[in-house]
């Protein structure tokens, strides 16, 4: 390939003020192979253009089927020499787009998330790394299209207390992940449904062990911000290590799960959307250096508290997902429906989390709010179900594990699928494993198979 140039400034300012526009030189290269690496942080105008992005001001080049810049960087790091040369080659890896760039006489980084040396300084933000030396970045596997079914995970924590008899102080997983021990268990737990994603088909999404894992929760297990902050990126390592083994052509994503900043089932507190996305924000950047592809709210009992996870999550550049729970009524804990939850969390934000769900209830709770002539309905594209048809009371009470009937239960989800025709995500919540999920799975999508033979 001949090599051509246009001008850009690269930066790391967040969140993006503009799109992305590709650009093509004479020579054939196009510079939109580059701002997909970019994206969103850098944007290319044109050729002989520069757009105005604080920090470094760099020349696109192209040539053996490579691509990069040559930039002078002494606006970032005065330590570094005036001038150059970074040279990216993109590569795939499980699925995901991959780019590297290192000084020609620096070592060659190839971890997009955090990968400076120790003692480098370092600067994150979003999906830019920059260090004394080097920078990386990598990009994040977008959520499928609602075509492609999606197996996650189910009751994680349930499972470890009940079938593997694991102590789980306030109901945290998170501090697992940080010894030897507790990340082979939480990795024999996310196997099991790599396995049935990789069986049915299907896209997998692994959602992290964090649902504890907030400040005001983390503090009533010793945990301070930046002992948390250490927690986090421990729990992300574990399900985004079982990337490596996947082999279907499918999508393989992680999610970063948020949980309430209280009880899961009842509103001690009530935040503003304003308070809840600066209380959430902490845990939501702590993500924003991992490899998570995804934010999955989980458990979400009132609509200010979805906004502000949400405003939380769009202020840093990530996609989020929204999971309501719901009574035995199918309304939230709050009172307000699931509809109104949906259509009030969409109106306050712009629509920007990426769908819905509904987590932690029965689908004998929720069956009957399903109005598939409601515009709403095609937001609503995941279910994780609890297992047993028991209230959050009467859960909260129990002593012996109820794990309902799994075959039921999947019949339940291939019966949603006529109400709910963009459900795309199926996986289970309290009382549910495997088992569960794999009935699930296989239900699922010979029912999807079916309507699109029919």
């Amino acid at each position: 390939m001949a090599a051509g140039s246009g001008t850009v400034r690269v930066g790391v300012v967040f969140p993006p003020a503009d799109s992305l526009a590709a650009v093509a030189d004479g020579s054939g290269f196009a510079t939109d192979s580059l701002t997909a690496f970019f994206a969103p942080a850098v944007r290319a105008a044109g050729v002989g253009a520069a757009v105005r992005r604080p920090a470094v001001d760099a020349t696109v080049f192209a040539a053996d089927g490579a691509f990069g810049f040559r930039s002078a960087i002494t606006s970032l790091y005065p330590s570094t020499p005036s001038e150059r040369t970074y040279v990216l080659t993109p590569r795939s890896v499980v699925g995901k787009s991959v780019c590297s760039m290192s000084v020609a006489d620096a070592p060659r980084v190839s971890n997009g998330h955090r990968s400076c040396k120790r003692g480098q300084e370092t600067r994150a933000t979003g999906r830019l790394v920059w260090c004394a030396g080097a920078m990386t970045l990598s990009t994040r596997t977008p959520f499928p299209s609602p075509d492609t079914l999606v197996v996650t995970d189910a009751g994680l924590e349930t499972w470890l207390v009940f079938d593997r008899g694991v102590d789980l102080p306030a109901f945290a997983a998170y501090p697992l992940a940080a010894t030897a021990d507790g990340a082979a268990l939480l990795a024999e737990y996310y196997e099991h449904y790599v396995a049935i994603a990789q069986d049915a088909g299907a896209a997998c999404l692994l959602e992290t062990p964090t649902w504890r894992a907030n400040p005001d929760w983390a503090a009533t297990l010793g945990h301070d911000r930046s002992e948390l902050a250490d927690f986090i990126a421990a729990a992300v390592a574990v399900p985004d290590a079982l990337r490596s083994g996947w082999t279907s052509a499918a999508p393989f994503l992680v999610g970063g799960v948020v949980g309430p900043r209280g009880d899961g089932y009842v509103i001690d507190n009530a935040m503003t959307p304003e308070a809840a996305a600066e209380y959430h924000a902490f845990q939501i950047e702590c993500f924003a250096n991992t490899p998570v592809d995804v934010v999955t709210a989980m458990t979400i009992c009132y609509a200010e508290e979805a906004i502000g996870i949400v405003l939380a999550t769009r202020e840093l550049g990530l996609p989020v997902v929204i999971s309501f729970t719901v009574e035995t009524d199918g309304r939230l804990p709050s009172g307000m429906s699931l509809g109104e939850a949906i259509e009030t969390t969409d109106d306050a934000t712009g629509g920007y989390a990426t769908h819905y769900m509904i987590n932690c209830a029965h689908p004998a709770h929720f069956d009957a709010v399903l109005d598939p002539g409601a515009p709403w309905i095609s937001r609503l594209r995941g279910i994780r179900a609890n297992a047993s048809m028991l209230s959050h009371a009467e859960l909260d009470e129990m002593e012996v594990l109820d794990a309902g009937d799994p075959a039921d239960l999947a019949a339940r989800y291939a019966a949603l699928t006529a109400v709910l025709p963009a459900l795309q995500v199926i996986g289970g919540c309290c009382g549910t494993d495997h088992r569960h999920v794999e009935e699930i799975a296989h239900a699922v999508a010979d029912q999807r198979r079916a309507g699109s033979a029919s």
